[in-house]
């Protein structure tokens, strides 16, 4: 009778035969060997098939769906076939390079710690040629422990959260308390559901190291699009923190939502996206939300004067993400 790989590797993946290969083999290259790999395809149009079947390995298994059920449901579903067996889970993304160590150090932490429920890691950001954007993203310096609400509060600072494809998640947690993604919130629904069971009397590791690649890709969406999409997500997440009563961190994360979404606002104004018109009608709708307030103090009158010098904050945010980068890049 075989054992039961002791972790389970799942890629939801559509249409990216361009980095799927590197993706799988950055999986099969790793020091700790005892896993299984599952590919849940959503119905790709492209080589997707060919590249998974090149692969001579039998812990690796195929499925692919019928037919397209979007990227959410599939990711859903890769959860489920995640959580099928093995004792630890990890989604992998299918675009992303793991650095050998990720399994080892993460199973390491799994194994000797019984109350912590989730494992992460820094990464390091690429580009889509595989250029170093910056050397490590979260950038804290030593391995944190959160424990009940504390990762929220970590986000609230404005710090980068945990990167879902480096989560490596206790499939009996998960299993006990049926947790799964809600599709309804959309954007970061990963992100939502480490908000979701941080509610929970349980804990998290994030290993201070980039232990993975993650890549970011040119012509991402427009910033009006982030911004229809990420309202749901702050909306749920301000209403997540109402049911549970943590009252502490509810102004916090108003100020929170409503800066970052006013941020991105702003530069689908700078750059075009919309025109005034556009732009106060979706502001009267944000002022609309649970989480939005206007104590925010002086940085949302700052940011406002975007609207009257749309040149000058496009050229102003350039030179800022120009620089960030580059100091990004020698950390």
């Amino acid at each position: 009778m075989m054992c039961m790989p002791k972790v389970r590797v799942v890629i939801p993946t559509y249409n990216r035969e361009k980095y799927l290969r590197i993706a799988i083999q950055s999986v099969l290259n790793q020091t700790f060997q005892d896993f299984e790999l599952y590919i849940l395809d959503n119905a790709s149009t492209d080589n997707t098939s060919d590249v998974v079947r090149s692969f001579k390995d039998d812990r690796i298994s195929y499925i692919r769906n019928e037919s397209n059920i979007g990227g959410l449901a599939n990711y859903n579903k890769a959860l489920k076939v995640g959580l099928e067996k093995c004792e630890y889970v990890i989604l992998f993304h299918d675009d992303d390079i793991m650095t050998p160590q990720l399994l080892e150090r993460e199973v390491k932490v799994l194994d000797e710690h019984p109350d912590v429920i989730l494992v992460a890691t820094d990464v390091e950001l690429i580009d889509g040629d595989g250029n170093t954007i910056a050397k490590r993203s979260v950038g804290v310096d030593k391995d944190i422990i959160f424990d009940k609400y504390e990762y929220v509060e970590h986000y609230i600072k404005n710090i980068p959260g945990i990167y879902a494809p480096t989560v490596m998640m206790r499939r009996s947690f998960f299993v006990e308390n049926n947790i799964e993604f809600k599709s309804e919130v959309g954007l970061a629904i990963d992100n939502y559901l480490w908000f979701e069971i941080n509610m929970m009397d349980c804990k998290y590791y994030l290993i201070h190291l980039p232990l993975l690649k993650y890549r970011k890709h040119g012509g991402q969406e427009s910033h009006v699009n982030i911004v229809e999409r990420l309202n749901s997500f702050f909306s749920f997440s301000y209403r997540l923190l109402e049911k549970n009563n943590v009252t502490y961190l509810m102004p916090r994360f108003k100020v929170y939502g409503t800066r970052f979404i006013f941020r991105i606002l702003i530069k689908s104004l700078s750059y075009g996206q919309i025109n005034k018109d556009e732009y106060n009608k979706k502001l009267v709708e944000l002022k609309s939300q649970n989480y939005w307030t206007n104590n925010t103090g002086l940085k949302l009158r700052t940011l406002s004067l975007a609207y009257y010098f749309p040149g000058i904050a496009r050229a102003f945010h350039k030179l800022k993400s120009t620089l960030r980068s580059r100091i990004a890049a020698k950390l």
